[in-house]
């Protein structure tokens, strides 16, 4: 059986989590304890001097590939003020959004930009895992689709505090 032990000293059987045994010297970790997490929004549409050119605003339409270099919407300087900018090298979920019926879209990000309110975006704080987290992520995408993603009125969503 497999257990996590937790700072306050609690015990908690996490034997439904392990998808797999591991080879000898591995470990399991949470993805919370090696990344960190931020969600995106969008500025208010009404506002003309926050659109433009100058930066790229991440959505899930352009979720198509691996690697993100651009965007169909740019943010102006302005609006990149009120945003938090997220850097290259970051690894994107859509985390809400009806294209998650049928696909989990992840990418990683090559460039600095925004992201919507229905991407997430997960920072390593070990650069050098990310292609592996990129690909076990994608590798998980079934089991992600089963356990994790639930139907809301509109649009599906990840349940990513649980992820």
């Amino acid at each position: 059986m497999h257990y996590e032990k937790f700072p306050n000293g609690t015990v908690k059987c996490i034997e439904d989590e392990i998808t797999f045994e591991l080879p000898q010297g591995w470990s399991w970790e949470r993805l919370s304890n090696i990344a960190s997490f931020v969600g995106g929004k969008t500025p208010s549409t009404s506002k003309a001097e926050y659109w433009g050119n100058d930066f790229l605003w991440i959505t899930s339409k352009d979720m198509k590939s691996k690697y993100i270099r651009s965007s169909q919407i740019g943010l102006s300087d302005k609006g990149v003020e009120i945003m938090q900018i997220i850097y290259h090298e970051t690894l994107l979920l859509v985390a809400r959004s009806g294209i998650l019926r049928h696909n989990l879209p992840i990418a990683i990000l090559k460039e600095q930009a925004t992201i919507n309110q229905d991407i997430k975006a997960i920072t390593l704080f070990d650069s050098s895992i990310l292609e592996f987290i990129y690909s076990y992520l994608k590798g998980m995408e079934s089991r992600i689709h089963l356990k994790y993603i639930k139907s809301g009125t509109t649009v599906e969503n990840i349940n990513f505090d649980v992820v």
